[in-house]
């Protein structure tokens, strides 16, 4: 369990860092995607784990793209 939770934890920074760089720096977008992945998260929790569980499945599986696409070091889809 522990090492899911890292898992998905480094999974998440690369998902918003590569968006963070992919909007030209925009930390709104971030804040914005982070605050509907809380809403939905607390929200699917009373309703079904297993949607939480996918949503997180999505991110894992976001990110393991992201870094097979456009490698670790630039983690945006345009050239700096």
């Amino acid at each position: 369990m522990v090492v899911g939770f890292f898992v998905g934890l480094a999974a998440g920074a690369v998902w918003l860092t590569f968006l963070y760089n992919s909007t030209g720096g925009s930390a709104l977008m971030a804040v914005l995607w982070h605050t509907c992945w809380t809403v939905v998260s607390q929200a699917s929790l009373v309703l079904s784990e297993l949607v939480v569980a996918v949503m997180r499945t999505c991110v894992i599986l976001a990110a393991a793209f992201i870094l097979l696409r456009w490698g670790p070091k630039s983690l945006a889809t345009k050239a700096r």
